[in-house]
C-alpha cells in the first residue's frame, strides 16, 4: 500500500515545496530566538509573530469585501422598535411623558418596518 496520496487528491509538488520553505524559515527564526538570553526570548518571539502577522496579506472575506466596497447596508426599523418599546414600557410607569413618547416612537418604527417589508417584497 503506497504511503503517498495520489496527486489528484493531495497537495501538488509546488505546495509541498512552499510548505517546506516556510517551515525551514520558521525553524531558522526559532533557532535565532533560542540562541538569545532567556529573558529576551519572549520579546523576540512577540516581535517575530507580530512582524509576520503584519506583513502577510490575507484575502478579505466576501461579506467584508462587499461592505468595504460601499455596498448599501439595510436598516431594519424592527431592530429599533424592540428596544424603544421595552424602554417605553418601563418608563411609562416611572415618567409617563417620556414613556409614552418612546412607545409612540416604537409604534412608528414598527409601522415603518411593516411598510418597508411590504414594499420591498412586492
Amino acid at each position: 500500500m503506497p504511503d503517498r496520496v495520489p496527486p489528484a487528491f493531495g497537495p501538488d509538488e509546488g505546495e509541498l515545496v512552499l510548505e517546506r520553505q516556510v517551515l525551514a524559515l520558521a525553524r531558522q527564526i526559532a533557532e535565532l530566538i533560542n540562541a538569545e538570553r532567556p529573558e529576551e526570548r519572549e520579546i523576540l518571539r512577540e516581535i517575530a509573530v507580530t512582524a509576520v502577522r503584519d506583513q502577510v496579506l490575507v484575502a478579505a472575506p466576501p461579506a467584508a469585501a462587499a461592505m468595504a466596497a460601499g455596498a448599501p447596508r439595510s436598516f431594519n426599523p424592527f431592530a429599533m422598535a424592540i428596544p424603544l418599546g421595552l424602554m417605553g414600557g418601563l418608563l411609562v410607569f416611572l415618567f409617563p411623558p417620556v414613556g409614552i413618547a418612546l412607545l409612540l416612537g416604537a409604534g412608528v418604527m414598527f409601522l415603518w418596518g411593516v411598510l418597508v417589508t411590504l414594499l420591498v417584497r412586492s
